[in-house]
């Protein structure tokens, strides 16, 4: 009985590392999540009952694939991709069970053959667990394109797996003969560990990815909330603009009706001081970078911060408005807010364009202390959440970019330097 049910229960867990490999590799589900799971132990119910009723190998692997085949029914795809997907679980679990085999090939013959139905288990559970290590390979390998792989998290796989193997051969060894189903205990309980670990291995990355596309959706609200801002405010000064131009047009018209031509010149003279005292600080030709240095340097000019720009730049830069955003738009808030505290409140920005690379130097006075750990900086500001996620994304838009992010600080001065790899018209055609 006991031999029962830990065959059925190895049974499952071959279910489960074929329900990750089927499931990682095909394309969506066709049904319910519930039933795609329910449906993966009755496959391991099935081939399990045929082995142990009739133990004929060939009706075992004939009844295998079938069950594997209708499981990949459960997938939208291919026919050619479905018995693809059959002969290389078959072809998988082949290798796993012969491995396994040469592995207890070296243990030593007299302990198994006191205690072979023990021995038979434990040998399914180790070839189980060189099926997991194979299975998760080619997942991670081949579904790499789905979610972020990196190869170091095939190193670790195969330490633990290796290490677990193993132990269970050394435990097998020397106290097989003596605890026969202390051991074969083991191998199961082994098995769980690591079934479990890979488990909360994708749940905590599942969650990291959620995190981080929330995080992206949140600033590109916070970008589209800062556009329809900037909107607003030119709409708005586009309508004092006709009214002021409307009545400057009427008082014109009766100072020249009345022949007071000193007066028109004078009051001529006044509208254009007021049109010339409205500054822009930046005008290269690219509109996006353009609107968000001259309205943040806007903001900064009513808080009293003194504000300068040195931009030798092309026109026609290629640029990713939310990409920008995420970079110069977050530089420009933390530089404002930090600059705000100081009794002599400055923000220079500096960029030049050399050989497909954009430079960015922007520098800001600052009062108080800045938090760092372990060589990172973290922020000086109250809200540490929000700001430790603009300097956070600012380097995630920089990465995306292929580009670089240095910050260097003084008692007094805060400085960032970011180099990106930009394209401009003229690098367009010169390479077309």
């Amino acid at each position: 009985m006991i031999y029962v049910i830990l065959f059925f229960l190895s049974e499952l867990c071959d279910s489960y590392c074929i329900y990750r490999l089927i499931r990682g590799l095909s394309g969506e589900c066709r049904v319910k999540h519930v039933w795609e799971v329910l449906c993966y132990p009755v496959y391991g119910l099935v081939t399990g009952a045929v082995y142990l009723f009739w133990n004929l190998p060939l009706l075992t692997m004939v009844s295998s694939m079938i069950v594997l085949f209708a499981l990949t029914m459960l997938y939208d795809g291919k026919l050619t991709a479905r018995i693809f997907y059959v002969f290389l679980v078959c072809g998988l679990l082949a290798c796993s069970e012969t491995v396994a085999m040469v592995v207890m090939g070296e243990a030593p013959m007299y302990a198994a053959s006191e205690n072979m139905q023990y021995a038979n288990i434990f040998t399914v559970y180790l070839s189980r667990l060189i099926e997991l290590f194979l299975f998760e390979t080619i997942v991670k390998v081949g579904g790499r394109k789905k979610r972020e792989f990196h190869f170091y998290q095939l190193g670790i796989l195969f330490l633990i797996m290796a290490g677990c193997v193993y132990l269970e051969v050394v435990i097998y060894q020397e106290i097989f003969a003596r605890k026969p189903f202390f051991v074969t205990i083991t191998s199961v309980v082994i098995l769980a560990l690591v079934i479990l670990i890979i488990w909360s291995y994708d749940m905590l990355t599942q969650q990291y990815q959620k995190a981080k596309k929330s995080d992206m959706l949140d600033m590109k609200n916070q970008v589209y909330k800062n556009e329809l801002t900037i909107l607003r405010e030119q709409e708005e000064a586009v309508r004092r603009m006709r009214h002021d131009t409307k009545n400057h047009c009427l008082a014109l018209r009766e100072l020249a009706r009345q022949g007071e031509n000193e007066k028109v010149i004078k009051y001529l003279q006044q509208v254009l001081d007021n049109v010339e005292s409205e500054h822009i600080w930046m005008q290269t030709g690219n509109p996006e970078m353009d609107g968000f240095v001259n309205y943040k340097f806007s903001q900064a000019q009513k808080l009293g911060i003194t504000c300068s720009v040195d931009a030798r730049i092309p026109r026609g830069l290629q640029l990713n408005e939310f990409d920008l955003a995420g970079i110069l738009g977050n530089l420009l808030d933390n530089a404002l807010e930090a600059a705000q505290g100081c009794t002599d409140a400055w923000i220079r920005l500096s960029l030049s364009y050399d050989k497909q690379v954009l430079n960015l130097l922007l520098s800001n006075s600052y009062q108080g202390k800045l938090k760092i750990r372990n060589g990172r900086l973290l922020t000086h500001k109250w809200d540490t959440s929000k700001h430790g996620y603009g300097m956070e994304s600012m380097k995630r838009s920089v990465e995306k970019l292929q580009g670089q992010f240095m910050v260097e600080h003084t008692t007094d001065q805060f400085t960032v330097h970011v180099m990106l790899p930009i394209y401009h018209s003229a690098d367009r055609e010169s390479q077309g």
